[in-house]
C-alpha cells in the first residue's frame, strides 16, 4: 500500500475493505445503465426514486475469443500494450506479482531492472523486438492495417506469459520461465497466438487509438496509478481509468458488482500524492472490445453506488476509518 495514504486499523486488509464496499454500496443501476439519449425513466428503489436512461447495448469486435486462457491472454495483452502506449517511462510495474515479473524481464531500461537470476536470451531478444515496435505503438494514429497485428503479436508474448501462471517464481527462474508455454524460442513465441486472438487484440488496439486520447494530447499520463485500494490501469489527465476487455452484448453484463466495487475502492482511496500534479476529476472504465470510455464525475460515484446523496469527502473519510458512510 502506498505510504502516502494509510488506513486505520479496521481497514488495513484487502478483504475487510472489499467487504465494507459490499455492505454499504449496493446500488448499481445508476452506474450500469448507460445514458443512450432515450427518455429518462423513474424506478422506485429502497432509497427513493432513481432516474436513469435505458441500458445501452454494446456491439464490439466481430471476433470473440471463447477459450478461458485465450481470454485472459488477450486481456493481458491489450493491458500491456496500452500501458506501454501511455507510459512516460520505458518500464512499468503493477501490484500483481506475476505480471510484475513478466514486465521486469521484458524491461527496456537495462540496469535499473536487471534480468533476475542471470541472463535469458529470449527476453533479451524480445526487448529488442519490443523496442523496435515502440515508436509505432505510441503514434497518435495507427493507420497501417498490418501494424496492429504486428503489435498484437508482441503484446501476446507478454499476455500469454502473464496468463498461464501469475506466480512470480515462474518468471524468476530462467529454466521455468517459458516452461508452461513449451518453447523458449522467440520466433515460436511470436507465432504462438491463434489468428482470432491476434485479430481481437489488434482490433482492440485500433479501437483504442480512436476512442482514447492520443498520446500527444495527454498532458499528464500515469500508468498503474496507485490508490490505497490498489492500482488502476491509467490516469489520463484527470480521468482514472480501469481497462476491461470482457465480452458481452449488454453493458450491464460487463459492469458487474465486483467491477463497480473495484473502481469505487480506487475512487475512495486516491492518494494525495496522485493529485499533486492535478486533481482526479473523473473515473470509469474503458471497455476495450467496444471502444467505449464509460466515465463519471468522481464526486458523483459514491452517491450513485450508495443510492443516496453522499459527498465524496464524507465517503472517503468513512472508508478510511471503516465506518458506515454518512453525511
Amino acid at each position: 500500500m502506498n505510504d502516502a495514504f494509510t488506513f486505520d486499523r479496521p481497514m488495513r486488509f484487502w478483504q475487510a475493505r472489499t467487504g465494507y464496499l459490499k455492505e454499504h454500496y449496493k446500488n448499481f443501476d445508476g452506474v450500469r445503465l448507460r445514458p443512450t439519449g432515450e427518455p429518462p425513466q423513474t424506478v422506485p428503489t429502497a432509497s427513493g426514486p432513481l432516474v436513469f436512461k435505458t441500458s445501452a447495448m454494446v456491439r464490439g469486435l466481430d471476433c470473440h475469443v471463447d477459450d478461458a486462457v485465450g481470454n485472459a491472454a488477450v486481456g493481458n495483452a491489450i493491458d500491456e500494450l496500452l500501458t506501454l502506449r501511455y507510459s512516460r517511462k520505458l518500464t512499468t510495474d503493477t501490484a500483481e506479482g506475476g505480471r510484475s515479473r513478466v514486465r521486469q524481464v521484458a524491461s527496456l531500461s537495462g540496469p535499473s531492472f536487471p534480468l533476475p537470476e542471470g541472463e535469458d536470451s529470449t527476453w533479451t531478444h524480445f526487448r529488442r523486438t519490443l523496442k523496435g515496435w515502440l515508436k509505432e505503438l505510441r503514434r497518435d494514429t495507427i493507420d497501417d492495417t498490418s501494424t496492429p497485428i504486428g503489435l498484437a503479436r508482441v503484446g501476446m508474448v507478454l499476455g500469454l506469459h502473464a496468463a498461464v501462471d501469475r506466480k512470480p517464481e515462474l518468471c524468476v527462474m530462467p529454466e521455468r520461465r517459458h516452461s508452461r508455454l513449451v518453447t523458449a524460442d522467440l520466433e515460436e513465441l511470436l507465432q504462438m497466438a491463434d489468428p482470432p486472438e491476434l485479430k481481437a487484440v489488434g482490433g482492440m488496439l485500433s479501437l483504442a487509438t480512436r476512442s482514447l486520447p492520443a498520446p500527444s494530447q495527454v498532458t499528464r499520463s500515469i500508468t498503474q496509478p496507485r490508490c490505497g485500494h490498489g492500482s488502476a490501469d491509467l490516469l489520463l489527465d484527470g480521468t482514472l481509468i480501469e481497462v476491461k476487455s470482457g465480452r458481452d452484448t449488454s453493458a450491464n453484463s460487463v459492469l458487474t458488482a465486483e467491477v463497480i466495487h473495484q473502481l469505487l475502492g480506487y475512487v475512495l482511496s486516491v492518494t494525495p500524492r496522485l493529485e499533486e500534479s492535478g486533481p482526479v476529476t473523473r473515473a470509469g472504465w474503458y471497455l476495450a472490445r467496444y471502444g467505449v470510455l464509460w466515465d463519471f464525475p468522481i464526486e458523483e460515484i459514491p452517491s450513485l453506488v450508495c443510492g443516496r446523496p453522499l459527498s465524496l469527502e464524507a465517503a472517503r473519510e468513512a472508508f478510511t476509518h471503516g465506518v458506515p458512510p454518512a453525511e
